[in-house]
C-alpha cells in the first residue's frame, strides 16, 4: 500500500528522531520547541536537517544558547575531521503547520523564499564551510516537471540575481539545498514524496571533501526512504 501524507509526516519524524536519539544528538530544548505549536515547524525542519547529516555519517553539535542570530549546528565528519556549519529554514504558509489564517494555495505554490535565503546567508560563519537547507513548503503538483513549477522558477530567478563566484571572490556557502516536504498538504491522500533542488557553487570559500558533499546530497536525495526493519 502507498503511504499517505499523514503516514509519511509521522514516519519521517520518527525516523529522524530515532537517528538523533541513537547518536545522542537531540538537545531537550529542541524537543520543547517541537511540542510548541508556534515553534513546531522550525523545530521539525531543524530535526530533519540534522538527521540528514547524521545519515551522511556526521556527528552533530547543536548551538543551543544563541545570544544572536546563529547557524543551527556544526556537522563533523569523523573520517576527515571536516566541519560544516549548517543553517535550516522553513517557509511558513497560512493555514499550514499551525500557522494562523486560511490556506491560499495559489500563493503557496510560489517560491517566495528570497527573504529566507538572505537571512540564511547572513549566518555564514566565515571560518567554516557552510551549508543551507530551506524547505519551500509548497503543495504537490503531480505530473508537472520540476523546471516548470512556479516555486522552481521563482528560486531560479532569485539565484540568477546573486553574483557568480570566482576564484578571487568565492561563495560563502558550499551548498544551498531546497526541499519540498509536502506531507502536510496531502493528509489522507497518497504521498508524492519529497522534491529536492540543490545549488553547488564552483568556488566555495572553504571547500569540503568531495565524498562528504556527495554523502550529504545522497542523504537529502534519500529523505523519506525508511527501511522496513525500523
Amino acid at each position: 500500500t502507498t503511504a499517505t501524507g499523514d503516514d509519511m509526516a509521522l514516519l519521517t519524524l520518527g525516523y529522524d528522531l530515532y537517528h538523533l536519539l541513537h547518536r545522542g544528538d537531540l538537545p531537550p530544548t529542541l524537543i520543547d520547541r517541537l511540542k510548541n505549536y508556534a515553534e513546531f515547524q522550525g523545530a521539525r525542519y531543524e530535526i530533519a536537517t540534522a538527521a540528514i547529516f547524521v545519515r551522511a555519517r556526521c556527528e552533530i553539535t547543536f548551538i543551543e544558547h544563541k545570544t544572536q542570530k546563529h547557524y543551527e549546528f556544526v556537522a563533523r565528519d569523523p573520517g576527515t575531521g571536516a566541519e560544516i556549519a549548517v543553517e535550516a529554514k522553513s517557509r511558513r504558509r497560512s493555514g499550514i503547520l499551525h500557522e494562523p489564517g486560511q490556506v491560499n494555495e495559489a500563493r503557496a505554490l510560489r517560491g517566495d523564499v528570497e527573504g529566507l535565503v538572505n537571512e540564511a546567508l547572513e549566518q555564514a560563519p566565515g571560518n567554516l564551510p557552510f551549508m543551507v537547507l530551506i524547505d519551500v513548503n509548497v503543495p504537490p503538483v503531480p505530473g508537472v516537471p520540476l523546471q516548470e513549477r512556479a516555486w522552481f522558477q521563482d528560486i531560479w530567478t532569485t539565484m540568477q540575481s546573486l553574483q557568480a563566484p570566482t576564484a578571487a571572490q568565492p561563495e560563502d556557502f558550499n551548498a544551498l539545498i531546497f526541499t519540498s516536504f509536502s506531507f502536510q498538504w496531502e493528509g489522507s491522500k497518497p504521498s508524492s514524496g519529497v522534491v529536492r533542488l540543490w545549488i553547488i557553487p564552483a568556488y566555495p570559500r572553504h571547500p569540503v571533501p568531495p565524498d562528504l558533499l556527495a554523502r550529504v546530497i545522497g542523504a537529502v536525495d534519500g529523505y523519506g526512504q525508511i527501511p522496513k526493519e525500523i
